[in-house]
């Protein structure tokens, strides 16, 4: 009778294994791993819409599905602006067929305001920013830089829309105010703001787009500035 080693039965226990799980499995996906990418994207709560609960759109329309987060203490909030860093993990459940499992390694919030609710004039005095560096429309978010005389007080900035905030019958383009108070601040430093809001309160039910003209005062005079919002 041929002896049969223990060397023997680990080598077909090895083989057996490896032909199992070279079949197509349709609950998991097979991801190389890759290096740690880090982007920027939105929050958001897909429970009632699909049940796959949170997930991360990035601002390149990418979906993530975080399946390991690193940090366990982080508090997940609809409509918050991340920067996440990401890789591919060896494994990974797709449990939403329009998402990419990753693993998350770091996530922060990046300082978007969310506009959960357009404020009134009230409080806001629409005083001329020193310069306007940048105004730009990243992804799904309203991105300013510009420069403050003052220095000594904090300033307060509001984005107010003519009209209703959720009147979809409006007609486009919105007209969107950026407001300044410089809250009395009468110091003579010059100073440098970065101030972001997500837009995801100027989308309309259905809408692929949405139109605005932003409105701001210079010394030397308003301007005003069109923008489109992709929501594809």
């Amino acid at each position: 009778m041929r002896q049969v080693t223990l060397l023997s039965v680990i080598c077909l226990f090895a083989m057996g294994y490896t032909m199992m799980n070279s079949g197509c499995n349709k609950d998991t996906i097979d991801l190389p791993l890759l290096e740690t990418v880090t982007k920027e994207g939105m929050l958001i709560n897909r429970s009632a819409i699909d049940g796959c609960g949170f997930m991360i759109r990035l601002d390149d329309g990418e979906w993530l599905q975080p399946v390991v987060m690193d940090d366990k203490n982080f508090v997940f909030s609809d409509l918050t602006k991340v920067e996440v860093t990401y890789s591919l993990p060896d494994d990974a459940f797709a449990t939403c067929a329009d998402a990419l499992p990753v693993h998350i390694h770091e996530i922060k919030t990046v300082g978007c305001h969310i506009i959960e609710a357009w404020p009134t004039l009230e409080g806001f005095v629409n005083h001329p920013l020193h310069s306007m560096d940048a105004l730009y429309v990243d992804g799904t978010s309203l991105v300013m830089e510009g420069s403050l005389m003052g220095g000594c007080v904090n300033p307060a900035f509001a984005l107010i829309r003519d009209g209703t905030c959720c009147d979809t019958t409006l007609t486009q383009p919105w007209n969107v105010h950026l407001f300044y108070n410089n809250m009395e601040d009468d110091c003579e430093n010059l100073f440098h703001v970065k101030q972001c809001w997500s837009l995801y309160a100027l989308q309309v039910a259905g809408a692929d787009s949405v139109q605005f003209i932003i409105h701001y005062l210079l010394p030397d005079g308003p301007v005003q500035k069109p923008f489109t919002v992709f929501y594809n």
